[in-house]
């Protein structure tokens, strides 16, 4: 029985792993600003995308990505999969996996968008969540 679901495991992996290495687009990238409806500033988030552009190389936020960037979306029906870096992360630390699932066919909007993204803002690095600016708008002065 353990032999037979080995066998069975490696041959649906080998299955994945060919398709992966057949990706039909390539990762876009589009960069968008958002408002912050709390405080009015602007929030920054990256959405990954299939693309039949070009992927050249990019860098942000100190991680290199093979991306084409603002390319054109590839012709096609989308599944839209979401994913969130979580409270304390760079949308970025999770770049590989957006990509690869951008090139197998997924669209990977931002979980949420966050303001350090770009342009760096050095207070907001240590404040990932924005509570901050939340609380000390909400404590009287």
């Amino acid at each position: 029985m353990k032999r037979s679901s080995l066998l069975m495991a490696l041959f649906l992996l080998g299955g994945l792993l060919a398709r992966a290495d057949a990706a039909p687009w390539v990762a876009g990238l589009h960069r968008l600003t958002l408002v912050d409806p709390v405080d009015a500033k602007p929030m920054h988030a990256l959405a990954f995308y299939p693309s039949s552009g070009e992927a050249r190389p990019v860098r942000i936020e100190g991680y290199q990505t093979r991306v084409a960037e603002e390319a054109p979306v590839a012709m096609g029906q989308f599944p839209l999969l979401v994913i969130s870096h979580g409270n304390t992360g760079s949308p970025m630390a999770l770049h590989d996996l957006a990509n690869g699932l951008a090139r197998q066919g997924f669209v990977v909007p931002p979980g949420h968008p966050q303001q350090p993204l770009w342009p760096a803002a050095a207070d907001q690095r240590r404040d990932h969540s924005g509570a901050k600016r939340q609380t000390a708008r909400a404590v009287p002065e």
